[in-house]
C-alpha cells in the first residue's frame, strides 16, 4: 500500500520496538527489498510505557494531536491509516481515556476527537491485524495476524477513497452503541470466532504486491521533526 499512498505521506512506526534501534534497521531494510527503493519511517509515535491496549491508543493519539498542531490551520485532508493489533488486543469493551473501545470504529472515533478535527479534514480507518479462535480442544488462540488480502484491500481502498467517499467517512461516527465495525472477530455457526466483515464500501481491484527487489542500502533515518511532537530514538 506504501506506492498507492504517493509521496505526501508519513509513515510513522508505533511499535514497542522503537526501543530497538537495530531492530527498526532490519525492518527498514526489509521493507526497503520489498519496494525496491529505499525506506525508512519517517516518525515515531513514542512507545507506550504500560504495553496495554489502551497505551498504544493514547500514545498514537498524542502523537497525531501534535501533528496537527504543526500542522496549523491551514492543513488540508488528512487520512489517518493504522494498523495495529494493540499488543494481541481483541476490541473487546477496554476503555480508553473514559471512551469503550468494542470496535474499531469506536478507536478511529477516539483519534479523530484527540485531533479536534473539522468533519470535512480528517478521515481515520484502523486495520486491526488481530486474530483469534479456539481449538477442538478448548483452547484459546490469540495472535497478531498481520496483513491479509482482506486487510490490504480494505487499507488500500481507504487510501483511494473519492472526495465524495472521503467526506462521507469523516463525518461524525455512530455511537459505541451502533458501531460500524465488530470487536474484529464474530462466531460461525460451528462456534469459532473469525473476523468480521469490512465496512461496505465499494472495493477497488488491486494490483498485486511488487516482487521481492534487492535494493540499495538505505539512507539514514529522517524522523519527523515537529517542534510540538516529542519522540524517542
Amino acid at each position: 500500500a506504501l506506492p498507492i499512498s504517493g509521496s505526501h505521506r508519513m509513515v510513522v512506526l508505533s511499535s514497542k520496538w522503537q526501543k530497538y534501534k537495530q531492530k527498526v534497521k532490519r525492518l527498514e531494510a526489509d521493507i526497503s527489498g520489498h519496494l525496491g527503493l529505499p525506506f525508512t519511517f519517517d516518525a515515531q509515535s513514542g512507545p507506550d510505557a504500560e504495553g496495554t491496549p489502551t497505551g498504544r491508543l493514547q500514545a498514537v493519539g498524542r502523537f497525531l494531536e501534535g501533528l496537527c498542531t504543526w500542522r496549523g490551520e491551514n492543513r488540508g485532508k488528512l487520512r489517518v491509516l493504522m494498523l495495529e493489533d494493540f499488543h494481541i488486543s481483541p476490541m473487546d469493551g477496554w476503555s480508553c481515556d473514559g471512551a469503550v473501545m468494542d470496535s474499531a470504529a469506536a478507536a478511529e472515533r477516539y483519534l479523530q476527537r484527540r485531533m479536534a478535527a473539522e468533519d470535512e479534514d480528517v478521515a481515520v480507518r484502523l486495520i486491526h491485524t488481530y486474530d483469534e479462535w479456539t481449538t477442538d480442544t478448548g483452547l484459546r488462540v490469540q495472535l497478531g495476524a498481520g496483513l491479509t488480502e482482506e486487510h490490504f484491500d480494505r487499507a488500500v481502498n481507504f487510501l483511494q477513497l473519492s472526495p465524495a467517499e472521503f467526506l462521507e467517512l469523516s463525518r461524525p461516527r455512530l455511537g459505541s452503541g451502533e458501531s460500524q465495525h465488530s470487536s474484529g472477530k464474530r462466531k460461525r455457526d460451528d462456534g469459532v470466532a473469525t473476523e468480521a466483515a469490512p465496512s461496505p464500501l465499494k472495493v477497488r481491484k488491486v494490483s498485486k504486491p511488487m516482487p521481492r527487489r534487492k535494493a540499495s542500502k538505505p539512507p539514514a533515518p529522517a524522523l519527523f521533526t515537529a517542534p510540538d511532537i516529542a519522540l524517542h530514538g
